[in-house]
């Protein structure tokens, strides 16, 4: 017989694959789509893919970032026999180590290499120019220095 917790690690590689699907499906939504254009008296084939298109990318998958979440907060915790301040940093640091040093590299990245293709014909110079007007840090979390219409991470337009 399985142990609980073995049974728990299946069903989170089992989770695993669809709850990603349904991140992909969120962040590939397409154009906005207004409802007051649907007949639902005679829906046609577009009316009813629009709706499905919508029930599935602003609807259901809704639940899967939650839940990635959830899982990583029990995944924190789990298997904790004593809880101190030095258990909390060592796992504080391994997240850091593989959470945060990723994120920034691959955001690092991805907010140069759009620069250098941007400011070819300035150099390194017009791309130094550009973070000194806008920011340094200010583009890892602020859309509206890319002039973006977001959200940003600290709940500000």
């Amino acid at each position: 017989m399985e142990r609980y917790s073995d049974l728990q690690f299946k069903v989170f590689d089992w989770l695993r694959f669809p709850l990603i699907v349904g991140v992909v499906f969120i962040h590939s939504f397409g154009k906005p789509f207004d409802f007051t254009a649907i007949d639902f008296s005679q829906l046609s084939g577009m009316d009813c893919y629009n709706l499905f298109r919508v029930g599935i990318s602003k609807v259901l998958t809704h639940v899967c970032v939650p839940t990635f979440y959830l899982i990583s907060g029990y995944l924190f915790f789990v298997g904790l026999e004593k809880w101190d301040t030095n258990t909390y940093l060592r796992k504080l640091k391994k997240r850091c180590k593989t959470l945060l040093l990723p994120f920034l590299i691959w955001n690092t990245i991805g907010l140069v290499l759009p620069l250098v293709g941007a400011f070819r014909h300035e150099g390194w110079i017009g791309i130094q120019n550009f973070l000194q007007e806008h920011g340094y840090l200010h583009l890892y979390w602020d859309s509206r220095q890319w002039n973006l219409d977001r959200i940003n991470w600290f709940g500000g337009g």
